[in-house]
């Protein structure tokens, strides 16, 4: 005959099980924020290689960045920096 889960129905969970649901939890919040942090890291970086072959010839090849370009980038680490958990 088929058990009813009620209010009466009583669980135990041993310290195996419930080591093994901390650790699964421990595993996938750090799986996330790794994976959060390389794909930011990546996303500067894709910038700043977009930056880097964006130069301008004046009389010659050289290599600028704008100002504004430059105050970005550094704000965009310091918030990378910033954000550490």
């Amino acid at each position: 005959m088929a058990q009813e889960i009620g209010e009466q129905t009583k669980v135990t969970l041993d310290l195996k099980t419930i080591g093994t649901i901390v650790g699964f939890t421990i595993a996938l919040a750090t799986t996330y924020f790794t994976s959060f942090f390389i794909i930011k890291i990546y996303l500067i970086v894709t910038q700043l290689t977009v930056l880097v072959f964006a130069f301008r010839i004046d009389g010659g090849l050289s290599l600028e960045l704008p100002e504004d370009t430059t105050e970005q980038i550094q704000e965009q680490l310091t918030e990378l920096q910033s954000n550490k958990f």
